[in-house]
């Protein structure tokens, strides 16, 4: 089992309307689960779509991640903390029930706490940039 981050992006918008992003992630979920993989944090904007999941199988469809990485990848995507469309946002609205942060059944190597603690000071110095 292992990390992964996922991204596809768009020259055409992926979504034009709620309706349309809210399908787009639920499909999206759903694909994972079939491939045995699940969303631990994501951000969908218009053009992209970025994901950090966690798999039992090998991805070759996405970045592996080891878990000194994670931060990197929690505080990048938390660059957008408004966007409805993101784990954080859920995290926060209980909403769409995509993400699995602070859900039973995927054991992280850090705390909700110490997550939040990432998104929130990555935003605060501006480090949205990903390097992994």
């Amino acid at each position: 089992m292992a990390y992964y981050y996922f991204i596809a992006e768009s020259a055409v918008p992926l979504y034009t309307t709620r309706r349309a992003a809210r399908a787009l992630l639920y499909r999206a979920a759903d694909i994972f689960a079939v491939q045995r993989a699940k969303i631990i944090d994501y951000l969908l904007l218009p053009y992209s779509f970025e994901a950090l999941l966690y798999s039992v199988f090998k991805r070759r469809d996405a970045q592996p991640l080891t878990e000194e990485a994670l931060p990197a990848v929690f505080a990048h995507l938390a660059r957008e903390p408004e966007e409805p469309y993101s784990g954080l946002y859920e995290l926060f609205h209980k909403s769409h029930c995509i993400a699995c942060l602070g859900k039973s059944g995927v054991t992280l190597p850090y705390t909700l706490g110490d997550i939040i603690a990432m998104k929130r000071s990555a935003r605060e110095l501006d480090l949205v940039e990903l390097s992994v």
